[in-house]
């Protein structure tokens, strides 16, 4: 499994450089979220880009969690023998996206979207 420090550098870089050319839109909650609240903005994302974006985040997810198997010689596919339908968890998923989603549209309200590379890698480091 990937260190949380490596995780959170690497999510960092990942904002500096796809940023330009996608927003660096890497989650569905937070693709959603733009989309719902820009939808009567000109210049906001509109339904066929959420429709082309969450499948490519699931694909990346995906993808992303493979790759990182076979870079420690892991079995690339293994299902969960943890349980993980429990209502805490869900709860701190939804409260965790929030805290995102407020971090993101709140550094874009005050003008330090420049910012959001930094301080998306360490709110989720600290989330």
């Amino acid at each position: 499994m990937v260190s949380a420090p490596t995780y959170k550098t690497s999510l960092g870089v990942l904002i500096l450089l796809l940023g330009p050319v996608s927003g660096a839109h890497f989650n569905p909650a937070v693709t959603v979220a733009a989309w719902f609240t820009g939808r009567r903005d000109r210049d906001g994302l509109t339904l066929r880009d959420v429709a082309a974006y969450v499948p490519a985040q699931i694909t990346g997810a995906i993808g992303g969690a493979v790759l990182a198997d076979a870079m420690f010689a892991k079995p690339l596919v293994k299902f969960s023998t943890h349980d993980r339908l429990a209502g805490h968890l869900l709860l701190s998923e939804v409260v965790a996206t929030a805290g995102l989603i407020l971090l993101i549209f709140g550094l874009g309200r005050i003008s330090r979207a420049a910012l959001a590379p930094a301080a998306v890698a360490s709110y989720i480091g600290a989330a």
